[in-house]
């Protein structure tokens, strides 16, 4: 059984940036890695760093303790309890409409296993063999009485890849080219290629992806 690779993209300029931006990456375990992507508008007159901090530290908590050993079942209990947790969380912040800002991806790793959901603003694109498919409805407006509602999952075969991003990357790349990236190098290489292309980017700019792929047959690195 294959392990996945995995490879964040993340640029973020925390003075000049229109959004404030997080990545996480939890240590590999018997369980697998849990995996987040969010980002929200940026609003210089409210302090969002603690309530970002401190949702990332839930979620990642509730993944360590949670005695759930189907990563499916796991994902799914975490999303319940964020989904409890998060309109709090809004009403602590006092920013109008603040949960309809918010663009967020969190998941699992396992093996050759990937768990998924996804609110607002986050593009899940899967390239099998030659094909580009969209996992994440981004038309679907969030309803703030249950912010996640739907779980995808699937296994990676040889050679697939999975990108989960803010919208930013394919506003400077195509997705055409990076699916090209993505089949010829590792991802190691593919996140460095990727960089190097959004080197004149304006600071402001804000890139924010993860790239999961089952290497199959050893690419270039």
């Amino acid at each position: 059984m294959a392990s996945l690779e995995q490879q964040k993209i993340f640029s973020y300029d925390p003075v000049h940036a229109r959004e404030i931006s997080e990545s996480y990456l939890s240590p590999i375990g018997e369980r697998g890695r849990l995996f987040i992507i969010l980002e929200l508008p940026q609003n210089h007159k409210i302090n969002q760093e603690t309530a970002v901090d401190e949702l990332i530290d839930k979620a990642s908590n509730y993944f360590d303790i949670l005695k759930l050993e189907n990563s499916e079942a796991l994902l799914e209990e975490i999303l319940q309890k964020i989904n409890q947790f998060l309109p709090a969380l809004a009403a602590e912040i006092k920013i109008r409409n603040w949960l309809s800002g918010l663009a967020m991806a969190i998941g699992i790793i396992h093996e050759d296993q990937v768990y998924l959901s996804t609110a607002g603003n986050i593009n899940a694109i899967i390239i099998h063999r030659h094909q580009l498919t969209p996992l994440a409805d981004r038309s679907q407006a969030i309803n703030p009485h249950k912010i996640f509602s739907d779980i995808t999952s699937g296994q990676l075969d040889d050679g697939d890849s999975l990108i989960i991003s803010t919208n930013a990357l394919f506003d400077y790349i195509s997705q055409e080219k990076i699916r090209q990236i993505v089949k010829q190098y590792t991802t190691e290489a593919s996140a460095r290629k990727i960089n190097s292309l959004l080197e004149d980017v304006p600071d402001f700019v804000t890139f924010n992806t993860l790239l999961i792929k089952n290497p199959g047959i050893s690419p270039i690195s």
